[in-house]
């Protein structure tokens, strides 16, 4: 699921591979008044390694910036994973939460990527779908060092997070075991088209598509109003709040979150937009 990759697959990547240079145009919009300016630019976790898209708009509205805000700082790799740990594992082993039929699926798609099929057995549903919308995408390369929140964070700005990590994956956790289930059969399902959906989002991203990245992030949440609002929705109401609250301190700050949160129907932008904020895309 796309979407979902937009989110939080960079807490479980770390493969480089070489690829050809391309250059790269991202949206990014604005939200100012007179004395305090707020860039938003949507970010694709993962990338492929030698994608020029720090350039341009994007790398001076980045300069001029006094801060970067993300949706997350990530800690220690230690701390990181005994959350995960803790949140996402479980002592009811995964079959007996999904039942054989999806089982059999689960065993199958991570067969079809070289892993045993009981790799996810300590997980609870939604941990394993976000790992298994991750996994193929490692095994073809993708890397989250080459990633735009990796490069912008070594850059070495002052750094704030909209979230915390718990935040981030307690909205995974708070997800009733029917949407998790879904969670997981979605993520099931898209194992085998996952290297062609990643390029194509990859492909909108970097042309500014905001039309594609709208219809995929729309489409894949769809008809899952527990996820679309739990993982969506809800959130850019928070941060929009955050937003707004910003707006009344003078200063310049570089937002960037995960380019599903600034596409669709329940985008950043329309949260702004409901609290009086005039949001104007830049590039």
């Amino acid at each position: 699921m796309r979407i979902l990759l937009l989110i939080a697959a960079s807490l479980f990547l770390g493969r480089d591979t070489p690829a050809p240079p391309r250059v790269a145009t991202p949206a990014l919009w604005v939200v100012r008044d007179v004395d305090t300016t707020i860039y938003l630019f949507g970010t694709v976790h993962m990338l492929p390694p030698r994608l020029d898209w720090f350039r341009g708009s994007v790398r001076a509205a980045f300069d001029r910036s006094d801060m970067l805000v993300t949706e997350i700082v990530l800690p220690a790799d230690t701390e990181l994973q005994a959350l995960i740990r803790r949140l996402g594992g479980t002592t009811t082993p995964l079959p007996a939460r999904i039942g054989p039929a999806e089982t059999t699926k689960l065993a199958h798609a991570l067969a079809s990527i070289g892993l045993d099929g009981d790799v996810l057995d300590q997980d609870k549903p939604w941990l394993a779908g976000m790992k298994l919308s991750v996994l193929p995408l490692q095994r073809l390369g993708y890397a989250d060092g080459a990633g735009p929140e990796s490069v912008l964070a070594a850059a070495g700005k002052p750094h704030l997070a909209l979230e915390t990590a718990e935040d981030q994956f307690g909205a995974f956790d708070r997800l009733s075991d029917r949407a998790q289930r879904r969670f997981l059969a979605r993520a099931i399902a898209a194992v085998p088209s996952a290297g062609r959906a990643m390029e194509s989002t990859i492909d909108a991203w970097a042309r500014g598509d905001l039309a594609t990245l709208a219809r995929i992030t729309d489409d894949e949440t769809a008809g899952d109003a527990e996820l679309e609002a739990a993982l969506v929705r809800n959130r850019n109401a928070r941060w929009a709040d955050w937003i707004a609250r910003r707006m009344q301190r003078p200063g310049v700050d570089f937002v960037a979150v995960g380019a599903g949160h600034l596409a669709g129907r329940d985008s950043l932008q329309a949260a702004l937009a409901a609290r009086r904020l005039v949001v104007k895309r830049l590039q």
